[in-house]
């Protein structure tokens, strides 16, 4: 009886003995997790104004906004003033005004344009500060087909010069260098225009033979298709008066004074 009792108890220690002695059975201590990146021994947050402010309000929009200068205007190439152009068309036919300046701007290098005033298209020609050069353009128009034409005063447009830096306002260094040779005289400011035409031949003869008549600088300038016959070298207008009156004696009745 008492063998029945002790075959459990004794069958059980004997089980518990040999599962226990199994080293499969044997739990296994954890290894330890590595850092993966700087970030693990981060106590503290890294803080950005701008990204917090967007995860405390992140309903909230923001508008990031630059300010663009824009570029520096650039320096203008012309100025109005008050001045004086010769009008040779007035009339209410646009078509018509456009043809007289086709007409005129093939006569002279000045420049012509198209001024609508009161219903009246008006063909005026050239830019002149003084009256005096006006004067002489319409001369030669009126001998030249435009018997209408007139001075009239009003704002006209002019290339601005730019002036070069006086010497004193130089340094030091620029202004010790060699003076630059002298530039050649400027041209007179008047010249009579003998004539023109289409033949080079007959332009080179007639400033040979004015040379010879009048002993003074001549030549020709192409212009377009034609040639222009120039007698240069005056410095006051009556100078060229005087000799302009010798020579249309001569001939060239056309002739007439121009002021550069």
């Amino acid at each position: 009886m008492l063998k029945n009792k002790l075959f459990p108890i004794v069958l059980f220690t004997v089980l518990w003995i040999l599962s226990a002695c199994q080293p499969t059975l044997l739990k296994k201590p954890t290894a330890k997790s590595e850092p993966d990146s700087v970030l693990f021994y981060q106590k503290k947050d890294l803080h950005d104004p701008f990204l917090d402010a967007l995860l405390l309000k992140p309903h909230d929009q923001v508008v990031l906004s630059q300010t663009v200068l824009p570029p520096p205007k650039p320096a203008p190439k012309s100025k109005s003033m008050p001045g004086f152009r010769v009008q040779i068309f007035a009339s209410g036919d646009s078509l018509a005004a456009a043809r007289q300046m086709e007409n005129v701007a093939a006569l002279v290098k000045d420049s012509c344009l198209i001024v609508k005033d009161k219903g009246l298209f008006k063909v005026q020609v050239g830019n002149f500060p003084q009256r005096v050069s006006a004067d002489s353009l319409k001369s030669f128009l009126k001998t030249h087909g435009f018997k209408g034409a007139w001075v009239v005063t009003t704002t006209i447009t002019v290339p601005i010069v730019k002036q070069s830096l006086s010497t004193s306002t130089l340094p030091d260094s620029v202004s010790r260098q060699p003076t630059p040779p002298a530039p050649a005289p400027a041209k007179s400011p008047f010249r009579i225009q003998v004539f023109a035409t289409g033949d080079q031949s007959k332009a080179r003869a007639i400033v040979t033979r004015l040379k010879q008549t009048f002993n003074l600088p001549c030549s020709f300038e192409q212009q377009g298709t034609l040639f222009k016959i120039f007698i240069d070298g005056f410095t006051t207008r009556a100078q060229a008066e005087a000799v302009l009156q010798k020579v249309k004696n001569s001939g060239y009745k056309d002739a007439w004074i121009v002021h550069q």
